[in-house]
């Protein structure tokens, strides 16, 4: 809505190349030939906003995510990392472990408010850069810096539950490639995140409600079919099902002039 100038990511030296860049993706977005296409309904709708003129030209596709192979163990993938098969994985995943918006610190007060008995069967896997909190009472944590994005995929197959308890987000891909490693999902209501995961089936929270997240960890039980879940997200993320939404979109596009 503005001319971005101002975005505290941007130095003052980019500042002008910035401004110019908006100015044509402007020119560029009122264009009748440009279709619109987001991996949300919640960042469509904020488009529609500015963009009231522009709704016959915007779609909803997700970003496609490739399947996990579950060939792989996991059992192996869980000894490996010290877990025993009684033990619930939950696990945090974040390239900045300590982004603010991620929302980490909720997860952590959240496990410091469960039972002891809670506890003894828990272990957090925090995957990404920054250091690991010392703030959290009674929790093993495992801490990996993944150094590629199958490791990524094997962490989070290895996983009981991903917590997603973002303050501010679209649509996170951790969110599908979680779902499409066959690990179920709870999330925030926030952004995008609850038109996937409600989708599913899964459990949600209110932004901030440590009460709410502690509460779907200690009473809910995450022992569900993978194979099912990866199934019901391949018809969301599948690679054959975004690109036959794609081809859907280019062919019904009005001619060039």
């Amino acid at each position: 809505m503005s001319n971005c100038s101002n975005c505290p990511q941007v130095s003052w030296l980019a500042k002008e190349i910035v401004r110019r860049e908006k100015e044509r993706i402007n020119e560029l977005l009122l264009h009748p030939q440009v279709h619109l296409i987001f991996p949300s309904k919640w960042l469509l709708s904020r488009a529609q906003e500015i963009l009231s003129d522009s709704k016959n030209r915007m779609s909803v596709v997700h970003n496609p995510i490739p399947r996990t192979s579950l060939v792989a163990d996991r059992k192996k993938l869980r000894e490996d990392l010290g877990v025993l098969p009684t033990t619930e994985l939950v696990g945090f995943v974040s390239k900045d472990l300590f982004n603010p918006l991620k929302g980490l610190n909720d997860l952590v007060s959240a496990l410091n408010t469960l039972p002891v008995r809670r506890k003894i069967n828990l272990k957090l896997l925090l995957v990404g850069q920054g250091t690991v909190p010392a703030s959290i009472a009674d929790v093993d944590v495992i801490h990996i810096v993944p150094k590629t994005s199958l490791e990524i995929s094997n962490l989070m197959r290895s996983m009981d539950v991903l917590v997603v308890p973002s303050h501010q987000d679209n649509s996170p891909n951790v969110v599908g490639e979680s779902l499409m490693a066959g690990t179920p999902v709870i999330g925030s209501r926030i952004g995008g995140i609850p038109e996937i995961i409600e989708k599913l089936g899964l459990p949600t929270f209110e932004v901030g409600n440590l009460k709410g997240i502690a509460s779907i960890l200690n009473g809910k039980d995450f022992t569900i079919s993978r194979t099912d879940l990866v199934s019901k997200s391949e018809e969301i993320f599948g690679y054959s099902v975004v690109a036959s939404k794609l081809k859907e979109i280019y062919c019904h596009q009005p001619p060039k002039l």
